[in-house]
């Protein structure tokens, strides 16, 4: 089993090893900086409906084309994995 989580705090990390009746003796624990000049937090607020997606679409510039290359890396959290395929087809 692999779990994670860039927040897991101790105390969660002990209630999920207990949940999903993991042995302690067989764990391995890597724990890394979220400091790092080169990942940025970006939160705004929704403006239109969930379903559609929209406030998503400064991910990739306007008139972005395959032959320019990949756009910027980024990740997008999605807690519903029906979610997550939705907006890659929208």
């Amino acid at each position: 089993i692999m779990i994670a989580s860039a927040t897991l705090t101790k105390y969660t990390l002990a209630n999920v090893v207990h949940l999903l009746h993991m042995h302690t003796d067989k764990l391995t624990a890597i724990q890394h900086s979220k400091d790092h000049p080169n990942i940025k937090i970006r939160v705004q607020k929704i403006k239109h409906a969930l379903s559609s997606y929209n406030d998503l679409v400064f991910l990739i510039l306007a008139g972005w084309k395959r032959e320019n290359g990949p756009p910027q890396k980024f990740l997008i959290f999605f807690d519903d994995i029906q979610d997550a395929i939705n907006a890659t087809v929208t």
